[in-house]
């Protein structure tokens, strides 16, 4: 019996990740580029020049320093792109994304098999069709969320060992420097772990010892810190295009996340109320041992950071600018509910491996709960329209049809807004044609 479970558990998890990643894949070779991938290949990627010390130096410069610019997204376009020798290819561009994407998939499956996440925990996650989108484009989004994932498990595993082993601090300070290359965002997550980090260690008594043993890479990567803290700065600056809002802190916090999985008003408000009221309990049930969790305290600085944000800048980001939050959300959430679990089983002196009643009751819930995760995420699948940018969704076949009908300058074309001229581009470059013009180029 128990060799069937686990068979068809693994069925259903290497089935569903393969599910969510061909679903990915498919948009990545059907959907238009949206404005911000033309943006970036057009203003980013085709300058780029590996070799041109001033081009580099460039990058932190006030004229060049835009939110577009995902570096280490702007990067890997560029270096996918000259390897592969195709180029204006929305899949190759794309392709980075999509990669990193079946590495986190293939190890979040691997954090089931080892007891990180539970089955549930792991649907919550990979069932979010907004965040599947990203993983479908040439932006830093994905890459971001990616990276962030990897150190919250390695920071969760060494806190699990009182910070004694450093390597794995080293490794997650590492995949926050990724996140944070790949945007700038990530640095709202970063900062309050690493200074939970630092006291943590200060706390074991570890402090002096890491940095003996870790200071030949933990100094590197602080620099880099601190380049991408100043190259951030610039790229939000005043006048700088930005995904920011005037709502509220619990707006963006709460409900905006719950948002990304129900459209339903009623429903985010009250499941919002809900996990803001849980999170506080978790906080006053745990009292001194929330320094012996992982994620509670990391994300109360979380939430200090955010309302100085609010207060310093009145602007909070919401939208896909909260999608680097996105694993600490999930992180922290999972970990509030397992203390709560414990919680219970001490109090009403229930055993860990529970009686057969209390499992099938579970099990029943956690069925329904991912059935409808499951369905949700279906019922918004499309191949060729990107929530974030929906209007862009017809420019690729306008202009293959335009091309293929040799109907170059008519109005539909003309009257279009700045990707049609990528796509006028990409097509001169592969077919020699000039969807913008009605005379065939020479």
């Amino acid at each position: 019996m128990n060799n069937l479970k686990q068979a068809i558990k693994n069925i259903y998890l290497y089935g569903s990740a393969l599910f969510v990643f061909t679903v990915a894949l498919i948009r990545a070779n059907f959907a238009s580029f949206t404005y911000d991938e033309v943006y970036t290949h057009d203003y980013y990627v085709l300058a780029m020049d590996f070799f041109n010390v001033d081009v580099i130096k460039a990058i932190f410069t006030p004229e060049y320093c835009l939110a577009n610019n995902h570096l280490l997204n702007s990067f890997l376009m560029k270096v996918f792109e000259d390897l592969s020798g195709i180029y204006y290819s929305e899949f190759i561009l794309r392709l980075p994304n999509l990669l990193l994407f079946a590495v986190l998939l293939i190890y979040a499956v691997h954090c089931v098999k080892t007891n990180v996440l539970n089955v549930l925990e792991y649907s919550i996650f990979i069932f979010l069709y907004y965040l599947n989108e990203f993983f479908s484009l040439a932006r830093g989004y994905g890459l971001c969320v990616c990276f962030i994932f990897f150190a919250l498990v390695q920071f969760d595993k060494a806190s699990r060992q009182q910070f004694k082993n450093f390597k794995q601090i080293t490794l997650s300070l590492l995949f926050f420097v990724l996140a944070a290359a790949s945007n700038t965002l990530a640095l709202l997550v970063i900062a309050p772990f690493g200074l939970f980090c630092v006291i943590r260690l200060f706390q074991t008594g570890n402090f002096t010892g890491y940095l003996k043993k870790q200071w030949f890479f933990c100094l590197p990567l602080s620099a880099v810190i601190l380049l991408l803290v100043k190259y951030h700065f610039m790229v939000t600056g005043n006048g700088k295009p930005t995904h920011m809002t005037e709502e509220g802190f619990f707006q963006v916090v709460f409900m905006d996340f719950v948002s990304k999985y129900s459209s339903n008003s009623v429903f985010v408000l009250l499941f919002s109320i809900l996990l803001a009221a849980c999170g506080f309990l978790t906080l006053v049930l745990l009292r001194r041992k929330i320094w012996e969790k992982s994620f509670q305290l990391p994300f109360l600085m979380f939430i200090a950071v955010i309302l100085l944000v609010e207060h310093g800048f009145h602007f909070l980001p919401y939208g896909r600018a909260i999608l680097p939050m996105y694993p600490l959300f999930l992180f922290t959430l999972f970990e509030s509910f397992r203390t709560w679990k414990e919680l219970v089983c001490q109090k009403f002196h229930i055993k860990a491996g529970y009686d057969k009643f209390l499992r099938t009751g579970f099990f029943m819930i956690q069925s329904v709960c991912i059935a409808m995760l499951f369905l949700g995420f279906v019922r918004q699948i499309n191949f060729y329209t990107i929530q974030e940018w929906p209007k862009y969704s017809e420019y690729k076949k306008i202009a293959y049809d335009t091309l293929y009908n040799r109907t170059g300058g008519n109005d539909t074309v003309m009257q279009a807004s700045y990707p049609m001229s990528w796509y006028r581009d990409k097509i001169m470059v592969q077919y020699q044609y000039d969807i913008m013009s009605a005379s065939e180029p020479e």
